[in-house]
């Protein structure tokens, strides 16, 4: 049971992808978290060569594997993108990867700062140098994140490098490297709504950081969708930040679980409010049906 039923089930309009795009192909997603996840569920809906996904936990293969079962254009790849060598084995015959795979509890990487730094910078550089390097690889797609936006806790900061050195390969590669920027995914593992579940099968008030924070949604379904259709033709040096997504402020979220709650105050690495553009951005940005592009730092005006 999750809080709004509106949000998990909520379509915010139709994304139109021409999936025929990617028929023969083979695609690569690092990570196989809730997007991961989700893009394999609908990828292989269409005519899709093989799809791999590479994951350093062999829990999260073994679920993909139990999702999925024997669905034979699936490849289960055990390695870490901190492993240059085994990202380049994992790209070779690749046409398209998609980079999702990151560590991202903001209170953890406070704490944790070394291995979030070799995660999501050292790794982010190795997929964009195996993508330069394999011959058959095309594009890049970096999933980032709105705590990207004027970060202030170190996991925005290590996805504001990611979208920095994206644009960075974008100038000296004639492949297409794009980011996107996205809220927080509902549902999605390990969220305040995993916290909240445990929390009411024990009988627990639910803990709330601060009555006043807010924070954007968008459902996975819709994330994956868009993702495909920033893959299909998202131009090469921009970020793509999705429109239709719904803000909520916490509080009210949790009074659809249970009426108690008890705050616990802010953790480390937390804001009150999630930003999806800066205000430089919004003067530059351009507006599509599904998106606000920012275009490369080379064209702002």
């Amino acid at each position: 049971m999750y809080p709004d039923e509106r949000l998990a089930k909520e379509k915010l309009g139709v994304v139109n992808v021409h999936y025929s795009i990617f028929k023969g192909k083979t695609i690569l997603i690092t990570g196989g978290g809730t997007l991961g996840t989700e893009l394999v569920k609908q990828l292989i809906k269409y005519d899709v060569h093989a799809i791999r996904v590479i994951d350093n936990s062999e829990q999260s293969l073994f679920q993909l594997q139990l999702k999925f079962g024997k669905e034979e254009r699936l490849r289960y790849l055990l390695g870490d993108v901190t492993d240059y060598d085994r990202i380049e084995f994992a790209m070779k015959g690749v046409d398209y990867v998609i980079h999702t795979a990151a560590n991202k509890f903001v209170h953890f990487i406070e704490y944790n700062p070394f291995q979030a730094i070799n995660t999501n910078i050292v790794g982010t550089i190795n997929v964009i140098k195996g993508t330069i390097k394999v011959p058959s690889v095309k594009k890049m797609i970096y999933i980032s994140s709105d705590k990207a936006c004027e970060p202030t806790s170190i996991y925005g900061m290590t996805k504001a490098i990611g979208e920095r050195l994206v644009w960075w390969a974008s100038r000296i590669s004639d492949k297409t490297f794009v980011s996107i920027r996205f809220p927080n995914f509902f549902p999605s593992r390990g969220s305040v709504f995993d916290i909240w579940e445990e929390q009411v099968r024990r009988g627990e008030p639910l803990t709330i950081t601060d009555k006043r924070m807010t924070r954007y949604f968008i459902p996975i379904t819709q994330a994956a969708k868009l993702t495909l259709k920033v893959l299909e033709d998202g131009k090469t040096g921009h970020i793509y930040v999705p429109k239709n997504v719904r803000k909520y402020k916490i509080m009210d979220l949790a009074k659809k679980y249970k009426k108690r709650t008890t705050v616990v105050g802010k953790r480390l690495g937390e804001r009150l409010h999630e930003k999806l553009l800066t205000d430089e951005e919004k003067q530059i940005m351009k507006e599509t049906k599904d998106f606000y592009v920012i275009p490369p730092p080379e064209e702002w005006t």
